[in-house]
């Protein structure tokens, strides 16, 4: 996905995070102590299908977001997913500053994490079919879970 013209709409961090909660059914997001949102499919939290942060860590720093209002939204795709989305660009050399555009996470990527600093209305609308691949990822996960009731 190519940089959106920067006339685009921009959206908040707290846009984001509520266009995440009203698209799907039984999404649950906790904010960490570190502002960090986290998005579960259910009430188990076992692991995330998208994540929202707003702050650079000992690990995790190559998107610069100690700039100020900047976020990186966060989705775990299928390894099929990832392959269709950077197909063609698995070589590209990545500016993980640059705003409104998707591209591999810095950190994960090798997990099948892709990763939008600041997205405008336009490619937040765009993203819709990934945020609903890393939904349904998580639906099938929790559903091959033992169920508690069952022990």
């Amino acid at each position: 996905m190519q940089p959106i013209d920067p006339a685009a709409e921009p959206m908040t961090q707290q846009q984001v995070i509520d266009g995440i909660v009203a698209a799907f059914d039984g999404v649950e997001a906790v904010q960490s102590v570190e502002s960090d949102w986290f998005f579960f499919f259910g009430a188990e939290h076992h692991f995330p299908f998208a994540t929202v942060v707003n702050h650079d860590n000992d690990f995790d720093h190559l998107s610069r977001l100690d700039r100020d209002g900047v976020f990186r939204l966060n989705l775990g795709l299928s390894k099929s997913g990832f392959a269709a989305v950077f197909e063609i660009a698995q070589d590209e050399a990545w500016d993980y500053t640059a705003l409104d555009r998707l591209m591999p996470h810095p950190m994960y990527a090798r997990m099948h994490w892709v990763s939008v600093l600041n997205p405008s209305r336009l490619t937040f609308e765009r993203l819709q079919p990934l945020l609903a691949e890393a939904y349904e990822l998580a639906q099938r996960q929790a559903a091959r879970r033992p169920s508690p009731e069952r022990h």
